[in-house]
């Protein structure tokens, strides 16, 4: 069974089976080699105003940034070998999901994030174009002739870095590089920028298909990747078997451990799969500690799952300009509406209650709606510190408004321990009751909760 390759953000000529998108969430899980092009793919923009990215853009930014930060960093702990596209740096602006109101004026805050974060280490780049390299392995030779005509490094990388295998004309930056990571086992390859997605032919049928020369580039560069990875994971300095000694017969001893092998693969393919999907099973219920630290999307996430493990109905509102992030309908059909904020190193100020206000009586005005919801102000005041170790996370301005309005104040530190307790004990009715009753009968303060039964 030969290795399987897996392309992000790029596509192998006669592999598009293989390739998935920046966006895509794609697990890596099932594959052996890893290409990914640390490319940003085409977001949307906010074009009211400004130069960031859309809420739905920056909230997807987050997540792939994540998801591929996350993926990356377990294909190498595994074993596997990452091959990666060295693109020019680029920075995006994207939303937090913080905002501030002043007067009729809304300011989003943003933050800028680099296309370089999706890897799972750091890496130095300079952003630079040109098209000629010096080989300096005569292992990547061979992969270096097969896309040669379309090569243009972006960047470079000050100084040498790893094993080298492409550098400048006068050998003094790193245009590639066969890299180990500190306590992982697999290989990271970096490689000067080329793109073959370019050679394609539309044909009388209306569709476009790959050029014959570019399906045997694509044949050629697999293999190559294939040979690199052999020889990485020996750890030698022999040459990457070529292309033509692949097909020379092999004998009866070599075909017999092949099939080995062969079967071995499929049983740690087997258990690879099953383990990655309980990793992902306890990533999913470990989220929960998102409350402690978490702001903007993720946070309000979290918040709305643990309200529905309450009890509670939990959904987004958006008719014409009104935007609701949390109305919360419990199941005796009490109506409240949320806002939450996170803040890194202060309390929750007033800031946030201009919005909650506006929002329920907006809400109030819709003709369906018979009685204003009570706010809720969901608060994670300085959120870097451990909680036990924080000082009083609302402003003293937080509760005048507050009691003036009516509005219960949660610390989501709080909820973490409630989402404890039910994840554990999801059958609890009682004491989702006692939670939901606290919450709803708490005006001006911050609620108290019920403890556990048990820790």
């Amino acid at each position: 069974m030969s290795a399987s390759i897996i392309s992000i953000g790029t596509q192998i000529p006669g592999r598009s089976d293989f390739s998935a998108t920046y966006s895509s969430g794609k697990s890596l899980h099932d594959y052996d080699i890893v290409v990914f092009d640390t490319s940003f793919p085409a977001y949307g923009y906010d074009y009211s105003g400004g130069n960031s990215l859309s809420d739905g853009s920056s909230t997807q930014l987050g997540k792939d940034i994540a998801h591929w930060s996350s993926e990356l960093d377990s294909a190498i702990k595994d074993g596997k070998t990452v091959f990666i596209l060295l693109a020019a740096s680029e920075n995006l602006s994207a939303k937090t999901g913080q905002r501030e109101f002043k007067g009729s004026r809304t300011i989003n805050y943003v933050t800028d994030v680099n296309n370089y974060t999706a890897l799972p280490f750091s890496l130095n780049v300079v952003n630079s174009k040109g098209s000629r390299v010096k080989i300096c392995d005569a292992r990547f030779s061979q992969l270096y002739d097969a896309v040669k005509d379309h090569l243009e490094y972006q960047v470079y990388i000050p100084g040498k870095l790893g094993t080298v295998a492409f550098s400048t004309l006068k050998g003094t930056n790193t245009l590639g590089a066969a890299i180990r990571l500190k306590e992982k086992s697999g290989n990271v390859v970096l490689l000067p920028y080329f793109s073959l997605e370019e050679m394609t032919e539309e044909h009388k049928d209306g569709k476009t298909y790959w050029t014959k020369e570019a399906l045997k580039i694509g044949q050629q560069l697999t293999q190559q990747m294939i040979e690199i990875d052999k020889v990485l994971r020996k750890s030698s300095e022999s040459t990457p078997l070529p292309n033509w000694a692949s097909d020379m017969p092999m004998s009866n001893k070599a075909t017999a451990l092949q099939e080995k092998i062969d079967t071995l693969d499929a049983a740690i393919k087997k258990k690879e799969a099953e383990k990655h999907k309980v990793s992902e099973q306890k990533q999913k219920a470990d989220a929960i500690k998102s409350l402690l630290y978490e702001n903007g999307s993720i946070l309000e996430a979290e918040i709305e799952n643990v309200l529905t493990m309450m009890g509670y109905q939990v959904s987004n509102f958006r008719e014409g300009a009104l935007e609701i992030d949390h109305v919360i309908i419990s199941p005796e059909g009490k109506r409240l509406i949320g806002e939450a904020e996170g803040k890194d190193n202060s309390a929750i100020s007033i800031t946030k209650f201009r919005q909650l206000e506006t929002n329920i009586n907006e809400d109030f005005e819709r003709d369906e709606v018979k009685e204003p919801a009570q706010g809720v102000l969901f608060g994670n005041g300085y959120r870097l510190k451990k909680p036990s170790e924080r000082p009083d996370e609302f402003t003293d301005k937080c509760y005048i408004n507050a009691k003036r309005l009516g509005t219960a104040l949660v610390k989501t530190s709080d909820l973490y321990t409630i989402a404890l307790y039910l994840s554990d004990h999801p059958a609890d009715e009682a004491f989702k009751a006692e939670c939901r009753k606290a919450l709803e009968e708490t005006k001006g303060a911050v609620v108290q909760f019920p403890k556990p039964a048990t820790s």
